[in-house]
């Protein structure tokens, strides 16, 4: 297995902090080649996470380096073709109380709004296959910057051949005033009788929408589900893209404690959750996580598992040992005067992030001198502009930076020390665990504890792929996963 913050400056150096620990050794065991993905695919053995700068951190963590979020850009294209063939894949198994409901609302596009948008556009036959025209409700005009930046993405040229995809932008609203943006994504007609409703959770850093639906071909994971038949959802948490951000995150961040921890995102989904049953008429939600959103996904599936249908995680702590090479024991994230505890005071309520750091572990775990190779410019150019793009301050520091919570990291480190916050045990739903061989974030320890754990949980291991594998091209790791989760999404229930 490869594995891959300071105060006051950038230091990119400490972006590296874990991929230089094991550099060489990586390259001893991989090699600089590229070839197509290996897998295995296991059933479970037996039957259960200070002020941060003038400048913007550039730190060392991995899940860091994993999302970003599309507001003013163009519409996706669909992923490229293979270049090897995705190899064969048999899955083997083995044998509450919500709070206030809250308030849902689509946001739709006036006529008036559809005259601005044709002056900035020549492409108004693709926004109208995008979005709903109609009238503005007046409660949400202050989100009219908003909306206009959703019509300008979606007015780009649709790629010839692409099925026709639809994009609606929706809010639920919290009884605290706080709001969650949440993009529906699905086939033209699909809704009257979807396949199924899938919500796609983020992770640590860059929010739902650069993580899943890119508008670049291979960008958009929630494309190539809905093209499906399912009816996909991307969510922002609090903190994130276009949802609320916590008053705090308008403060220094040495003013607050880790923002948005574990509990706080159980909320987030569970409110979703509550919202997509509503639109789409489905009783039940299928949820995929991808690092640190698995770990949030697991622990709201532990909570209400009757609300959910089916849970795919990826590249996800748990727990299965006290040990890791990156987050745990003389990482950043641990203080340095209170051993085995979150250094608060560097990290403190949020964090800012560049493009540069983006990408330091992810090119690091690729085993190719040309990174192109394996993962497409255009999806990490795009998926660089979206991340800054997620945050109106961004261009406010230089160099420009975005803000996220760091109770995701707070939460992390407690996982990496086994210190475990909900139990696979109660995943009564089926489940798949999904890790790259590359991934420096998720241990096998990991994966196994859930499966050993999870009454109806299997595991697929993709070797030759990255923690980023549904950003990358296709033979790297791509094709195999959209295969495995299209295939666990698709079987009947047994």
């Amino acid at each position: 297995m490869f594995v891959q913050s300071r105060r006051h400056e950038a230091d990119p150096d400490l972006a590296s902090f874990a991929v230089m620990r094991c550099a060489g050794d990586v390259k001893r065991r991989i090699g600089v080649q590229y070839r197509c993905p290996r897998l295995l695919h296991e059933g479970r053995a037996g039957a259960r996470q200070g002020q941060a700068a003038v400048g913007p951190l550039e730190q060392f963590d991995a899940e860091f380096f994993l999302q970003a979020t599309d507001r003013l850009t163009k519409r996706r294209l669909r992923h490229g073709q293979p270049q090897c063939g995705t190899p064969h894949m048999q899955f083997l198994r083995n044998g509450e109380e919500m709070s206030q409901v809250p308030k849902f609302h689509i946001l739709t596009i006036s006529n008036a709004l559809k005259y601005v948008i044709d002056k900035i556009s020549n492409s108004w036959q693709s926004l109208r296959n995008a979005i709903v025209i109609g009238d503005i409700i007046m409660s949400h005009f202050t989100a009219f910057p908003l909306v206009l930046a959703a019509a300008i993405m979606a007015a780009a040229p649709v790629p010839a051949g692409e099925p026709d995809l639809v994009r609606a932008d929706r809010f639920v609203e919290l009884p605290t005033g706080e709001r969650l943006f949440v993009r529906e994504v699905r086939r033209l007609g699909a809704a009257s009788e979807p396949k199924s409703a899938v919500l796609l959770i983020h992770g640590a850093r860059v929010p739902g929408v650069a993580s899943f639906d890119l508008p670049v071909a291979g960008g958009s994971f929630a494309a190539d589900l809905a093209a499906g038949g399912h009816l996909v959802y991307v969510l922002d948490l609090r903190g994130y893209g276009a949802s609320s951000r916590p008053v705090a995150m308008d403060r220094p961040p040495d003013k607050s404690a880790p923002l948005m921890r574990t509990e706080d995102v159980v909320a987030d989904i569970s409110a979703a959750v509550d919202g997509i049953a509503k639109w789409s008429d489905v009783s039940r939600i299928s949820l995929v996580g991808w690092a640190t959103g698995g770990h949030w996904a697991g622990a709201y599936a532990s909570r209400f598992p009757q609300t959910v249908d089916r849970l795919i995680l990826y590249n996800t702590l748990y727990g299965g040992s006290d040990q890791h090479p990156t987050l745990g024991t003389g990482s950043p994230l641990e203080n340095p005067d209170r051993p085995r505890t979150f250094n608060v005071h560097a990290f403190g309520g949020y964090r800012l992030n560049t493009r540069p750091s983006l990408f330091t572990a992810w090119d690091d775990s690729i085993p190719a001198a040309d990174k192109a190779q394996w993962r497409d410019p255009a999806v990490a150019a795009a998926y660089g502009d979206a991340a800054l793009a997620s945050d109106e301050t961004a261009s406010t520091r230089q160099p420009p930076s975005f803000r996220s919570p760091s109770g995701a990291l707070a939460d992390s480190f407690e996982l990496a020390f086994d210190r475990r916050q909900w139990s696979a045990a109660a995943l009564t739903m089926p489940v798949l665990v999904i890790r790259s061989g590359r991934d420096f974030w998720s241990r096998p320890e990991d994966a196994k504890a859930i499966v050993d754990e999870a009454p109806k949980a299997e595991r697929l291991n993709i070797l030759d792929a990255t923690h980023f594998l549904h950003l990358d091209r296709d033979a790297a790791g791509r094709g195999v996963f959209l295969d495995a989760v299209k295939r666990f999404l698709d079987r009947p229930e047994e």
